[in-house]
């Protein structure tokens, strides 16, 4: 049995690597909020939403990722990213994909979506 101490330590990693998992559906999320964001602001909001400390080497490559799939773009002269039209679908679909991975994952070791 763990103790209250290990415990804390284990939830804490948990959660870490379910926010790892799901960064880049997070930070969809939050580019579809306020439309212009930072990876620096958001490192502090997601930091501050989840309570969890997260590394600019863990949200960089996503914002890369991010850009490649055609979901963000940069400012010009900017350190600031937009979601781009796609994104922007991408993001006001995000409810209904998230219940379906939920869904899907847990309901038969068949449909689990990878």
């Amino acid at each position: 049995m763990l103790n209250p101490e290990d415990f804390g330590v284990f939830l804490y990693e948990t959660r870490k690597r379910i926010i790892d998992a799901f960064l880049p559906l997070i930070i969809i999320e939050v580019m579809l909020d306020s439309q212009i964001e930072s990876p620096t602001n958001i490192i502090q909001r997601i930091s501050k939403e989840y309570n969890i400390n997260i590394s600019s080497g863990t949200v960089y490559p996503v914002f890369a990722k991010l850009r490649n799939q055609g979901l963000i773009r940069k400012r010009p002269k900017s350190t600031y990213y937009l979601l781009t039209e796609k994104g922007q679908s991408y993001a006001k679909n995000l409810p209904n994909q998230r219940r379906k991975l939920v869904t899907r994952s847990f309901v038969s070791n068949s449909e689990i979506i990878v």
